[in-house]
């Protein structure tokens, strides 16, 4: 009976250290976790004249290093993407940032854009949403007239 309780207490003692060295945090050496924040979008200036050939500054930070965006903001009634009209394409650094600057010029001229708020989408390439931000417009002050 002594020789069983030996046993038992053994292979409970083995057990118990074998459960700690495998998955216990007493025994175990913490890994250092890259943790990204959460991705976030900017705008400027803001609000925006809404005039042609007015430049927007649209630049963001937190997400992943050397990713390509989407740029998805809802033009003439559909979602356009404007990563195309945007210098430098938005690809982030090392770092997760990006900084772009869109010249709005024939979405104005064509009405496709009005003189009201948008959101502007930011998408990783399968389209998911990973931030947003608004733009918003205001009509410019007419001038006096000389007299």
């Amino acid at each position: 009976m002594n020789a069983i309780k030996k046993f038992v207490r053994g292979t409970a003692l083995t057990l118990f250290f074998l459960a700690a060295l495998l998955g216990g945090t007493s025994c175990s050496v913490p890994m250092r976790h890259e943790v990204a924040s959460k991705p976030t979008v900017t705008i400027s200036p803001s609000p925006v004249d809404y005039k042609r050939r007015v430049k927007v500054a649209i630049s963001g930070s937190g997400f992943k290093p050397k990713q390509e965006l989407g740029l998805l903001i809802v033009m003439g009634g559909a979602p356009s993407d404007i990563g195309a009209l945007v210098k430098p394409k938005p690809v982030t650094n090392e770092k997760g940032e990006f900084s772009s600057v869109w010249v709005i010029d024939g979405e104005i001229r064509r009405k496709l854009l009005d003189p009201t708020s948008h959101t502007i989408e930011v998408t990783d390439e399968e389209w998911t949403p990973l931030a947003r931000a608004t733009l918003v417009f205001k009509k410019p002050e007419k001038e006096e007239k000389k007299k």
